[in-house]
């Protein structure tokens, strides 16, 4: 009786209620990096409405294009110029230095311990950061452990060896490689050193992830026997680890009623947002036999 008796009042209480939803502001986004040893890559798209369709079979549009781009490292610069890269039907635009300014040697190149400045001209639009490549650390040794799945079993988990410096505060994010297919960072792929600052540890190195793909998380993480993998640890700096830790931890959120964590981002200026992060690199690679 009192069930039957809410369920009336709240019948009877029903109102449509219909939501404005205010326009987002049109932003520049960033995702540039320069790593170690490597010319600096800059993307740069444009944003859409959370609440919105998205015509996916328009991507090319989301590109910046016509961007006027440089990179300081204090002694010299290099502008970017603007390449287009066809990609699963979706003419993608990023950004480099020349050709013939990388092939002379005289382009920006990325050095372990030096600060790395950007501006970027677009659309109306000044945005600026900067960034520093630390020094990274060498990796100990690599090895695997064969697992078992449910009736998968031929799996493998990839383990490696690192000294972190006796000095708190160092920052890494890591990637992996299968054969020859890109080089995906992990799922979770950003770590500091507050419980590992000064000492010798084994850590796990997960499966990178290809984030436009469905990801499998009953064998996530797990490489498969046969697998020529590649490790990279990167070290990075606080600003670069703040950006990628609080986009990961929206990786797990429970949906739209969930909590949503900022995403502390590193992009200076009016209309603009991301990331522009320096990357020290260390590799180590190992085999894993088929049986």
């Amino acid at each position: 009786m009192l069930f039957l008796l809410a369920a009336g009042i709240l019948s009877s209480c029903e109102e449509e209620v219909n939501y404005a939803l205010p326009a987002g502001e049109d932003l520049i986004i960033v995702e540039g990096r320069i790593e170690e040893g490597y010319p600096p890559f800059v993307v740069l798209t444009r944003n859409s409405p959370f609440y919105g369709n998205t015509n996916f079979s328009e991507a090319d549009s989301f590109f910046v294009s016509n961007a006027e781009i440089f990179v300081s490292d204090g002694e010299r610069t290099s502008q970017l110029f603007e390449y287009q890269i066809d990609s699963l039907s979706v003419n993608a635009k990023l950004y480099s230095v020349s050709l013939e300014e990388y092939l002379s040697g005289e382009s920006i190149i990325g050095e372990a311990g030096k600060h790395y400045s950007l501006n970027i001209n677009a659309e109306g639009k000044n945005l600026s950061s900067t960034t520093y490549i630390p020094r990274s650390i060498p990796m100990d040794s690599i090895w695997f452990r064969r697992d078992t799945i449910g009736e998968v079993d031929s799996l493998a988990r990839v383990f490696v060896t690192m000294t972190d410096p006796d000095s708190i505060g160092n920052f890494y994010r890591y990637f992996s490689q299968v054969d020859q297919l890109p080089m995906w960072p992990g799922y979770n792929s950003v770590f500091d050193d507050r419980i590992i600052n000064g000492k010798v540890f084994p850590t796990p190195i997960d499966k990178g992830v290809n984030r436009f793909e469905e990801i499998d998380f009953e064998l996530f993480g797990y490489f498969s026997l046969g697998d020529s993998v590649t490790v990279r640890l990167s070290a990075i700096d606080e600003r670069t680890y703040d950006y990628w830790n609080t986009l990961e931890a929206n990786n797990s959120n429970a949906g739209p009623f969930a909590g949503i964590t900022v995403i502390d981002d590193n992009i200076e200026g009016q209309g603009g947002f991301g990331i522009w992060g320096g990357y020290g690199v260390q590799e180590i690679s190992i085999i894993i036999p088929e049986d």
